[in-house]
């Protein structure tokens, strides 16, 4: 064979080693960039599936609420309304029950200075006479976000809850004195929670109350 067609051979073989291999790397281009266009659409999907999931507790809230919460993320940008609401109903069966059982570092800790001393009063006249204070959370029906400002990045919230309880004081005997332990109250709480967005801490303080009892 000569060497002008042992070289010719070789070219052929080499160009179509060539084209394969281009082709099989082509392919795997072709594979990643469709791989990657799905791997983004799902990220889309998933961002805006997330938003909406995200969005739809608040939007159920007064248009204000919202405006506020827009305002707030400018600074704290991971605040959750609906982790806030969760919380919301946690302290508020830990401080009704506290103030039933006169438990003063609990209450410190989740109450500001002014509420605080008003508990504190109460249950030392609670104690100078030897009452008892009992209270037992039915339910908790309602915990909604009716009002929300912000100021000096100090966020307050209004949070209405509605429960179902039952309410008894008895003397230090054991004599009833008010309420009765067969008879559920729906009592409707508004409480204002507050927060300064540039701390560290992550405990929110009870500001303000009023409670309103139905038959």
């Amino acid at each position: 064979m000569s060497d002008t067609l042992v070289t010719l051979l070789f070219a052929i073989i080499t160009v179509v080693l060539f084209s394969k291999l281009l082709k099989v790397f082509g392919t795997a281009d072709e594979s990643d960039r469709h791989q990657q266009q799905r791997t983004s659409e799902n990220t889309k999907a998933r961002s805006f599936f997330n938003i909406n999931i995200a969005s739809a507790f608040e939007a159920s809230l007064p248009q204000n609420v919202r405006d506020v919460f827009d305002e707030v993320r400018k600074i704290s940008s991971n605040f959750d309304p609906e982790h806030f609401v969760e919380g919301a109903r946690y302290a508020f069966e830990m401080i009704v029950k506290a103030f039933a059982n006169g438990d003063r570092e609990t209450l410190n800790k989740l109450l500001s200075r002014t509420i605080f001393e008003a508990f504190v009063q109460e249950i030392e006249q609670r104690e100078s006479v030897g009452d008892v204070y009992e209270v037992a959370i039915v339910k908790l029906n309602n915990s909604d976000i009716i009002d929300a400002e912000l100021h000096n990045n100090v966020l307050t919230i209004t949070v209405r809850f509605i429960s179902e309880q039952i309410a008894v004081t008895k003397s230090k005997d054991g004599t009833l004195i008010s309420g009765d332990s067969s008879h559920v109250s729906v009592i409707e709480d508004v409480w204002v929670f507050s927060k300064h967005l540039k701390t560290s801490t992550n405990i929110w303080q009870l500001v303000d109350t009023k409670s309103i009892q139905n038959p």
